[in-house]
Order: C-alpha cells, then structure tokens, then sequence
C-alpha cells in the first residue's frame, strides 16, 4: 500500500468532487453517457487519479487549498468518463490502470491536447520514470509523496499550461477552446465526439476555404490510409446538427468541404470556394471518388 508524508501539523480538510460531463463521449475507448458538465471555473482544473481513499482525499484537499479545481476519481475508468483532456492538469497513479494507466498518457499526448501530466508511482527505477516521460508525462513522483512537493510541482506546471494556452478559433456564435478541446455555441458546450471536434478545427482554421477530404481523414483518424471520403459525412452531418445553423459546412463533390459562418460574408465565402473548386478542378483528373 501507498504510503503519504505530510508535515505533522498539516490537517486534511477532504472535499472531493467527482466530473463526469454529459454529452460529449470519453477521450478513451469508452463511450457510456454520463451526468452534465458543472460550470467552469477560472481555476486551474485538475484531475486525480488514485485508488487509494486516503492518499485521494489528502491530494485533493492539498490541491484544492493551493486554489485548485480539484475532481478526484479512484479509476481509470472514471477517468476516461471525466473527459482528462479538459482538465488543466493530471495527477495520475499507475496503480489505477486496470490493464495500463499509461493508456490515459498515450491518449492526451496523441491527441496534441496540453493537459499537462503528473504520474505517481511506488515503481519508480529508471528505466519507469523514463517510460512515462517518454510516452508524454510532463512530471513524475515516487511514493512516498510529499505533499508540499505535489503542490508545487503542480502549480509549475499549471503556470506552464496558462503560459503555453492556445487563442480559441471564433466563428460568429462558435468558440472553440483548443485548450480544453471543446466547442461552445452561445456558450454552452456543444457535443462533439473527439473525431467531430478535430474535423471542426480543421474546417475553423480557414472559413471560407475548400479544405480537402483527405487531410481530413488525416486529421481525424490515426490509422486513414485505407478510408474514403465516404466516412466524413455522418461527421459532418453531425457538426452540422449540433450547431444548429450557427455555421454551415458545404460539401464540394470530388475534392472536400468548406465552412461558412452564418450572416458573416456567407456569399463571399461561397465565391471564394466555387473560384477555388474551379481551380483545383482544372488541376486534378476526375476521378470517381465522391467528398
């Protein structure tokens, strides 16, 4: 069992709050719904991961005392529901992986969030420590932990992530978060599947602009060498629906899409696109597959 050095006149004080947004499916491989998302906070918002009661409530309570959003899950399981990569920071222990709890490591460093990483572990060689850093952990702790240590390499870290935040991308009555990879309209988040919500930003980064079918199945998909262009659009009949004619995502048949911002130069855009389908058109042999 894990054990905690604390100073001795340190009181643990336990609030534990447990995330679990609705709407929006897991990072990870389960996809079960869950409760609706609390309001944000201007926090810092952090997740910990431990199984053990004791140690999860006194991180917890240490971290919530340093000014910290502090949701705290004993699973990986809760964890993949709790969405991680919308949390500011991680404090994970790899005892809390059922199979691998650096699963939860290699997903939000694949996915190019900057959730920044903490890994707790009583397995602490170096061989390990290097392992974890390598697969995207930004700090890593050996138990027993101390927790002003915790703090302050939380509170680094945390500074690091305000510091290296990424502007959202505005589309009228859109605001994409690409720090916390969400989308909201009128400012309610919207429900975006993470394949939906990369295809989104891929289209946001130029309105107006034909954004070719394959670099969005390169964009949407890990493994796309052998995919069609077919398989976007439920995707994007999906983003199309979810934000409810605040932007509009055409399809220009062979070649890809283009999103327009509702009631902003809508009919420029549209020019600029059907100029440059006409252009690439005359480019590009006809070919049968279909955006």
């Amino acid at each position: 069992m894990a054990t905690l050095v604390a100073p001795p006149s340190s009181r643990i004080d336990v609030r534990i709050v447990v995330s679990a947004p609705i709407g929006s499916r897991p990072v990870g491989p389960q996809a079960d719904s869950f409760p609706t998302a609390p309001a944000r906070s201007s926090r810092p918002r952090l997740l910990v991961v431990e199984p053990d009661a004791d140690l999860r409530a006194a991180y917890a309570s240490a971290l919530a005392a340093d000014g910290h959003e502090v949701h705290a899950v004993a699973t990986l399981t809760a964890a993949w529901v709790a969405r991680p990569g919308t949390f500011d920071c991680v404090v994970l222990d790899r005892a809390a992986g059922e199979d691998d709890a650096l699963l939860l490591v290699d997903d939000l460093y694949r996915t190019g969030g900057r959730t920044r990483i903490v890994l707790v572990s009583v397995r602490a060689s170096d061989a390990e420590r290097v392992e974890g850093l390598t697969r995207g952990a930004d700090d890593y702790l050996a138990q027993p932990v101390v927790l002003p240590e915790l703090v302050a390499r939380v509170r680094r870290l945390s500074r690091c992530r305000v510091a290296c935040s990424v502007p959202p991308i505005r589309l009228g009555r859109v605001v994409i978060d690409r720090d916390r990879r969400v989308a909201r309209l009128d400012g309610r988040e919207v429900d975006l599947t993470p394949t939906q919500y990369e295809l989104l930003v891929e289209l946001a980064r130029q309105p107006g602009h034909i954004v070719r079918s394959r670099l969005l199945l390169e964009r949407g998909w890990d493994d796309h060498r052998d995919l069609d262009s077919s398989v976007l659009r439920p995707h994007v009949t999906r983003l199309r629906k979810a934000l409810r004619g605040s932007i509009e995502v055409r399809c220009v048949r062979g070649v890809g899409y283009v999103l327009d911002v509702v009631g902003a130069t809508v009919a420029a855009g549209r020019a600029r696109a059907a100029d440059e389908a006409g252009r690439i058109e005359l480019r590009t042999p006809a070919r049968a597959k279909t955006a």
